[in-house]
């Protein structure tokens, strides 16, 4: 099926009262916005939806100014909320308002929401906004939200523009912003505005809710990741000071659009992309009880087509940094980067996602993105979406799936298929969330706790180890951890195997050099993982001395330990410590992995006790000697037990 026979949303009915009408036969929510807000539905009408909205958002704006008492704000917006809705719905429905023209209302009706209760906020605490901003990220700063959207925002100050009082910048700038979210999300008899998503802005797990602008640039500079740039494509300034906004954009520029893109920052950005659907079946793609945003061939893919195109060319080509999804698919279309036909098969593709999303969200004002799986609440959202028959909403949705799914495969770059080919589904690392079907995608792995290691591998992204505190270390871990996790499924443990191995990473002195080593040798990485799962003396000694994992790819003969006199007995002693640590680790490591018998490992801890006993001695006489003079007279030490007959295990005694 093409897409272009696919018409989705069809009108439920031209006049706007009659498609609300319709439409509470399949959508409580409506329903009961159109009971309450009785009054307000009836003077609306065809011509007067625009002028309506204007008219909703500019009292709403005069209301807020003249308002002290939290309730009072809390109660005023919430009726805006019901208003708007109501509105925005009527206008959707009836085919009045096209698709991204219903967004745009609903993105602008989020700004106007948040800047009055940022002003609201500030004005009782008897402080002004002056040097402190709000800045619209995701579908927000694409004004491109949906009816149950949470709104993604950074709040930040300048510390030498805000004044906070004798508080200081950083407490009163976080306690506006508290008191703002609290009026827009606080549930109340009258429901709520908009959910607050404050965790976008710098390192949020040790940040405040409001981040100083140097603080911010700090960050960036330093540890910013690809898909943080991502997240920046759409920060539009909104709210408070907005001369300062801009200015803070402006330096954020350098970061977001970096014009001179090296082999591992491009790999980075396709190892990103690659992570989201690595591999699927097309059974997935026809069911009908499918996530449409982050299941295969979803929303999600679409953005992330045009978003990672946008990182790739967007620091040279100024034309192509838009904002929202269509814009930027049309642009790098224009300019040769993405196949025409392709951008126009992901426009349309679009429209009919985010149309259907839209009816799944407005029958009962749920964060939802999923199709129901039952099939009459189904319906519901079909007849919503001016279908009369389920069968055919079910097979026009997967037809979309498919094809976006197929134009998202294609851009997959060979290297970044073979790195993520063995895994199916999700692995997604991204952003601040627990993507739902990167933890479904590891529980079928095999490990035991996924929130767990998705957070703490978001933890490593964030710079917080040595071995990532490098941009380069970053994206190599990046480009590595589909294979790295697919070893770990494999080797009989994989929650035991991921914990050693967060051990191991966490205290390697440098990472670029270990982590190309694991990218560069397969076998190694794969040998590595089953010795973290199988082997805890192995494990920990890898654990306490990452550095042995060097040692793996040096020749197999026994190493040649020679103490001096030169040396003092303290650093015979360590050089000896040292030899026998790793000597130790590498025939256990070859006798685990099958490459030596048990009989020749025996026989090779035996040689190295045979030669840790005389270095030893030879270091003990020269320190005796150094001391007291020669020797009085010859001497001899004699093995026994098993270092007599060869037969030395690890942990044998001497």
């Amino acid at each position: 099926m093409s897409l272009s026979d696919i018409q989705l949303p069809i009108n439920l009915d031209p006049d706007p009262r009659s498609a609300i009408e319709k439409a509470s036969i399949y959508a409580p929510y409506l329903a009961r916005l159109a009971e309450r807000e009785a009054a307000f539905l009836a003077a609306l009408g065809r011509e007067t939806l625009s002028s309506a909205f204007e008219h909703l958002l500019s009292s709403l704006v005069d209301d807020l100014a003249a308002l002290d008492g939290d309730a009072q704000i809390m109660s005023r917006l919430r009726l805006a909320k019901r208003q708007a809705h109501l509105l925005i719905a009527s206008a959707d429905l009836s085919g009045c308002w096209p698709l991204f023209t219903v967004t745009k209302a609903m993105t602008r009706f989020a700004e106007a929401s948040a800047a009055c209760a940022l002003q609201a906020a500030a004005r009782l605490r008897h402080v002004s906004t002056d040097g402190l901003f709000l800045v619209a990220l995701g579908k927000m700063g694409a004004y491109e939200l949906n009816y149950s959207s949470d709104i993604d925002i950074a709040a930040l100050y300048d510390p030498e523009a805000f004044d906070g009082g004798p508080r200081g910048a950083a407490h009163t700038a976080s306690r506006i912003i508290k008191q703002m979210t609290a009026f827009l999300e606080t549930p109340t008899a009258d429901g709520y505005v908009f959910r607050t998503d404050l965790r976008l802005r710098p390192d949020p797990r040790s940040t405040p809710v409001a981040v100083s602008t140097k603080m911010a640039i700090n960050y960036y500079e330093g540890i910013g990741q690809n898909w943080e740039r991502m997240v920046w494509i759409k920060g539009r300034p909104f709210a408070g000071d907005l001369k300062v906004a801009e200015q803070f954009l402006d330096a954020m520029t350098p970061f977001v659009w970096r014009q001179h893109l090296d082999y591992w920052a491009i790999q980075d950005i396709h190892a990103i992309k690659g992570m989201i659907n690595a591999s699927t079946d097309h059974g997935e793609l026809d069911d009908p009880h499918a996530d449409i945003k982050l299941a295969p061939g979803g929303i999600r893919e679409i953005e992330f087509f045009a978003q990672t195109q946008q990182l790739i060319y967007g620091g040279r080509d100024p034309s192509l940094r838009q904002r929202d999804t269509i814009g930027a698919l049309s642009a790098l279309a224009g300019h040769g980067h993405v196949d025409g036909a392709i951008a126009g098969q992901l426009t349309k593709a679009y429209t009919v996602l985010r149309a259907a999303e839209h009816r799944i969200q407005m029958r009962l004002d749920e964060q939802t993105h999923t199709l129901p799986e039952a099939p009459d609440k189904r319906f519901a959202v079909a007849a919503l979406c001016g279908y009369h028959e389920l069968g055919a909403f079910d097979r026009h949705i997967a037809s979309v799936r498919h094809a976006v799914y197929g134009a998202y495969g294609d851009l997959f770059e060979r290297e970044t298929r073979a790195a993520t080919a063995a895994v199916k589904g999700n692995l997604v690392f991204t952003g601040v969330d627990k993507d739902p079907g990167t933890v479904k995608t590891l529980t079928e792995m095999g490990f035991d706790d996924p929130g767990s290691v998705i957070e703490t591998i978001q933890y490593w992204h964030r710079g917080r180890l040595a071995a990532t505190r490098t941009e380069r270390g970053r994206e190599i871990l990046t480009a590595l951890l589909p294979s790295l996790l697919d070893d770990m499924s494999k080797s009989g443990d994989a929650g035991i195997a991921f914990r050693r191995f967060a051990t191991f990473i966490e205290r390697l002195p440098s990472g670029v050099q270990t982590l190309s080593m694991l990218m560069g040798e397969p076998r190694l990485r794969r040998d590595l993982v089953s010795t973290l799962a199988l082997a805890p003396r192995l494990a920990s000694a890898i654990g306490r001395e990452p550095h042995l994992i060097e040692a793996l790819l040096q020749p197999s003969e026994p190493l040649k330990l020679i103490v001096d006199h030169e040396m003092t007995f303290e650093e015979a002693l360590d050089l000896v410590r040292r030899h026998v640590r790793e000597r130790v680790f590498l025939i256990g490591y070859n006798l685990l992995h099958g490459q030596i018998p048990a009989q020749l490992a025996g026989l090779r801890y035996s040689d190295l006790a045979d030669e840790t006993v005389a270095c030893l001695a030879n270091a003990t006489l020269f320190e005796t000697e150094r001391r007291f003079g020669a020797a009085p007279g010859p001497w001899c030490i004699a093995a026994l037990g098993k270092l007599g007959g060869r037969a030395m295990t690890a942990g044998s005694d001497l």
